[in-house]
């Protein structure tokens, strides 16, 4: 399986998948951001930390990013069914694990390229603004309701890493969907919209049915679950909760690829 990995893994970086979703993601927040940069277009009138708490709300395309999930490595998966070159890949590899070594890559791809994607959205707004407002008591109403505020009040940058985490774990477990969507389909279209279609039905279907808030992961983007008050703990609770999504997106993907390899 070790040279499976290799082989999927310079396939990610050749086919740029990996850059394509890391600028994707920059790009997405960095249109969210526009307009409020616009108003703040000074160094002394804005700061990093500003904009990167309500890089949700200041616009209306943030949620778009879930759009890139499946670019990392889930179209790439489509094109090899779509080609049949896949079939070649099992002939010296059994369908277990050349499954996992494609579940591995997918979430291992979707967590590096999130994180460089944020990482050039930082340094882009680091260059033109300062890292934490002058002022105290905003910045306190800023992040009070946000986990490991105190990080943020004692103006540490370890804060910008950890706010994001959620989001990052919720990117990666929705790249799961859309590896397992590329299964069912041939359509590259339906990698790329598999995850922003089952964030979207799946938020409408707990707030329909009125399920309990563990249920509820599409409202946990900015903060990931909160059930206690230490933010370690909810943090803790919150990678494991998608990490058990990811292994359940997993299982199904290789039940799945048995079955089609039964047929093949």
């Amino acid at each position: 399986m070790t040279r499976t990995l290799f082989s999927e893994y310079k396939k990610a970086v050749y086919e740029k998948g990996i850059l394509l979703t890391a600028a994707g993601v920059f790009l997405i927040h960095l249109l969210n951001l526009l307009d409020e940069m616009n108003l703040h277009p000074t160094y002394e009138s804005g700061s990093v930390l500003y904009f990167w708490v309500n890089r949700h709300g200041l616009g209306a395309f943030s949620i778009m990013v879930f759009l890139f999930c499946g670019i990392s490595y889930g179209v790439q998966f489509c094109m090899e069914r779509n080609t049949g070159s896949w079939k070649y890949y099992l002939i010296r590899e059994n369908p277990v694990s050349y499954g996992i070594s494609k579940i591995i890559v997918t979430t291992t791809t979707s967590l590096i390229s999130g994180i460089i994607g944020y990482g050039f959205l930082f340094l882009f707004l680091a260059c033109k603004y300062t890292m934490f407002p002058d002022d105290e008591m905003y910045l306190e109403q800023m992040v009070m309701w946000l986990p490991f505020s105190q990080l943020a009040m004692e103006k540490n940058c370890l804060f910008f890493f950890l706010n994001i985490v959620p989001e990052i774990l919720m990117f990666t477990f929705l790249s799961m969907v859309s590896l397992l969507a590329s299964m069912f389909s041939n359509s590259k279209y339906v990698a790329i919209a598999a995850p922003l279609i089952i964030y979207y039905g799946w938020n409408y279907l707990t707030g329909t049915l009125r399920l309990p808030e563990i249920f509820q992961w599409p409202l946990k983007i900015k903060t990931g679950f909160q059930f206690w008050e230490s933010s370690v703990q909810n943090l803790l609770f919150t990678i494991v909760y998608y990490l058990l999504g990811i292994i359940v997106m997993g299982f199904l993907f290789l039940k799945k690829l048995k079955r089609e390899m039964e047929y093949a």
